[in-house]
């Protein structure tokens, strides 16, 4: 006889499990026995601090890029910097040293916060630009949401302007444009979230790409082929490795929230060069790091004991 069972039902026999080796683990009064690794009671009560936004979970992505840039002085720049979190935590990791920083945001509400939130930041050259990269020069509309600002195409509009009072126009450049304010014409870090207009950012950055001027490239794609908030994966990869990028790791895996469905939505995958991975054998780069690490061990342990 075939028996079909459904979620709940599979969920009501895992807890009858987890109830059963439970009541193992009671002692004689029938408390359960704590195990060793247990935190006390204070600290499991005490929340986490919560970034200000989820695209600042980069945490990940900073202890993997760190070795590939030791002792190095950083250009980075930000397509979509929203407030700012990315690049501050990126900035006060600690893991990589950045010194020069280039940050686009079209949204006029998130560009005055993102102005206050780095002005004090330490970086002497840091340069701040109220507009949108793209592959042309002109005027883009958006729709204001917060960190999902998106730009809305043949939008209504009465004279010119937009009509809704949650849309903006804002100016556009290609990032090539740029090119000449940036230290060498080199990036070492480029982050790309645009919700959906990351080809035009892509081909707004032709020169940079074809000369592999970019050494990392982190970039949010979509996973669902007709998905609209982001662009599709394959039409990414496909861009960049024709241009000598190809992945490097996947993270902020996000599923299709919307539905409650475990399929992919999204991720942001971070792209490295054929140059930059050339230049920098892993191993090597892994055993040098970790080599360093442990000089500054050793040498904070003397002057400790000094």
């Amino acid at each position: 006889m075939n028996v079909q069972v459904g979620p709940m039902e599979v969920v009501c026999v895992m807890e009858a499990v987890v109830d059963f080796f439970r009541s193992l683990m009671k002692g004689p009064t029938g408390a359960v026995a704590p195990k060793a690794t247990d935190a006390p009671a204070e600290a499991e009560a005490t929340p986490k601090p919560k970034a200000s936004s989820s695209d600042a979970q980069i945490d990940d992505f900073i202890e993997d890029i760190a070795p590939f840039f030791m002792k190095k002085k950083l250009t980075y720049v930000d397509a979509g910097a929203f407030v700012g979190d990315v690049f501050l935590k990126l900035l006060r990791s600690g893991a990589v040293d950045i010194r020069e920083a280039h940050l686009f945001e079209p949204n006029p509400e998130s560009f005055a916060e993102l102005k206050r939130k780095v002005a004090d930041c330490g970086i002497s050259a840091l340069h701040l630009y109220n507009l949108a990269l793209g592959n042309d020069v002109g005027e883009k509309t958006f729709l204001a949401a917060r960190s999902m600002t998106k730009s809305v195409k043949n939008a209504p509009s009465a004279d010119g302007a937009p009509v809704s009072t949650n849309m903006f126009t804002a100016p556009c450049k290609p990032l090539q444009d740029f090119e000449n304010f940036i230290t060498d014409q080199h990036i070492h870090i480029l982050k790309v979230d645009v919700e959906g207009d990351e080809m035009e950012v892509l081909a707004g950055a032709r020169g940079l790409l074809d000369g592999m001027h970019v050494d990392v490239l982190y970039i949010e794609v979509g996973m669902n082929r007709d998905g609209t908030q982001q662009t599709y994966v394959s039409r990414i990869d496909g861009f960049l490795q024709d241009y000598g990028y190809r992945a490097f790791k996947i993270y902020e895996q996000r599923h299709e929230w919307i539905q409650d469905s475990p399929l992919l939505r999204r991720c942001n995958v971070a792209y490295m060069s054929s140059r930059c991975a050339a230049n920098n054998p892993y191993s090597v780069v892994k055993e040098n790091y970790l080599l360093a690490q442990e000089i500054e061990r050793l040498k904070a342990d003397r002057n400790r004991k000094n």
